[in-house]
C-alpha cells in the first residue's frame, strides 16, 4: 500500500506533494530529520522543502493524506496529478509550492548513488534515540495490521529468489563460513596429502562422493586410500 500525501505551509499556504510507501508518520519523520539535522553531511541532500521546514518551523506545516493504493503506477499518475492541481511544481509561474520536478519519475533508489545517500541519511536518523523510538512504534503499529503483515512476510519471502540465497549462502559457505569449528587434515596411502578448511569443497574439487568420504572418517577406515582426520580449529579472529 502506499499513498500520496501533502504538507501544507500554513504561513503562505503553499505545498509539498510527496509519494510514499512507507507509513506518513514515517515518511514524515524523514523529512523533519533531513531539515532540521545540524549535521554537515546531511545539509547538502536538503530539498527547497527541507530549506521551508528549517525557515518556518516543522509545527507550521499540515500533513494529510490524498490518495490511497496498492498500484505503483497508478500513485505516480496521481502524483502528478496534484502537483497539477495544487500548482506545487516550483517551475510554475503561479508555483504555490516546493515541488522540484513534475512528479511520476522512475524509482530513484535504482540508481545506487542514491541507494547509498539514503542508507547514510537513514543510519544518521536512527542514531537520535527519539527518531529510532518513533520508527519502532510506527512498524509495531503497521505490522499489527494483518494484511501489511502479510504484505511485509511475502515481500521478505521474495527478497531470497532471484539468487540472492545463493549470493548469500557463498559468501558464508565452506570456508569462508566465521563460524567453522574444524580443519580437516587428509592422508594418502598413509602420507600428508592436503589440509583444508572445508571437507565439502574439497571433495568438489576432487570429484568425489562427500558421503562416502565423510562415513570413512566417521567408521575410521579408508576410502579410495584417503584417510580423513579432524581438527578444532581456533577462531580467534
Amino acid at each position: 500500500m502506499g499513498v500520496i500525501y501533502r504538507a501544507i505551509n500554513k504561513i503562505n499556504n503553499k505545498s509539498y506533494i510527496g509519494l510514499t510507501t512507507l507509513t506518513l508518520s514515517t515518511r514524515k519523520d524523514a523529512h523533519i530529520c533531513t531539515a532540521l539535522d545540524k549535521i554537515e553531511t546531511r545539509r547538502k541532500y536538503r530539498s527547497i522543502f527541507h530549506r521551508a521546514i528549517k525557515k518556518y518551523g516543522r509545527e507550521n506545516f499540515v500533513w494529510e493524506i490524498l490518495y490511497e493504493s496498492d498500484s505503483i503506477d497508478k500513485l505516480k499518475e496521481m502524483e502528478t496529478y496534484y502537483i497539477f492541481k495544487y500548482r506545487s511544481y516550483t517551475g510554475y509561474k503561479d508555483c504555490m509550492g516546493y515541488n522540484m520536478t513534475l512528479g511520476g519519475e522512475h524509482n530513484s533508489m535504482d540508481n545506487p548513488e542514491v541507494r547509498n545517500k539514503c542508507a547514510l541519511l537513514t543510519k544518521i536518523a536512527l542514531a537520535n534515540p527519539e527518531v529510532k523510538k518513533r520508527q519502532c512504534e510506527n512498524t509495531k503499529e503497521a505490522l499489527a495490521k494483518p494484511e501489511i503483515k502479510r504484505k511485509h512476510i511475502a515481500g521478505i519471502r521474495k527478497s531470497w529468489t532471484n539468487g540472492r540465497r545463493k549470493h548469500y549462502k557463498k559468501l558464508v559457505d565452506g570456508e569462508n563460513n566465521p563460524n567453522a569449528k574444524y580443519t580437516w587434515t587428509i592422508y594418502l596411502d598413509g602420507h600428508l596429502f592436503d589440509t583444508v578448511k572445508c571437507l565439502k569443497t574439497w571433495c568438489k574439487q576432487m570429484n568425489m562422493k562427500y558421503i562416502s568420504i565423510y562415513m570413512g572418517f566417521r567408521e575410521n577406515r579408508c576410502y579410495k586410500g584417503y584417510k580423513i582426520k579432524r581438527h578444532r580449529r581456533n577462531n580467534t579472529n
